[in-house]
């Protein structure tokens, strides 16, 4: 799973670095290649958890608040 990638250094293959593993071997660099539809998916995941976080945060201060 990656919670993280760096949308910015993502190259023309779509490949994005992910993960630096230091080990006894040394460096490792890791890259995963997203696809355009995996890129849209994670965009619709981002705003779909966003408005889901809206709603427990408004639900969570009308309890608090009183506000039922």
């Amino acid at each position: 799973m990656v919670a993280h990638a760096n949308w910015e250094s993502m190259d023309e293959e779509g490949f994005a670095f992910v993960k630096l593993k230091i080990s006894r071997e040394g460096l490792t660099q890791k890259y995963i290649q997203f696809t355009t539809d995996s890129l849209l998916n994670i965009v619709e995941l981002i705003i779909s958890t966003r408005n889901e976080l809206y709603e427990f945060w408004e639900r969570r201060n009308d309890i608090f608040y009183g506000r039922l």
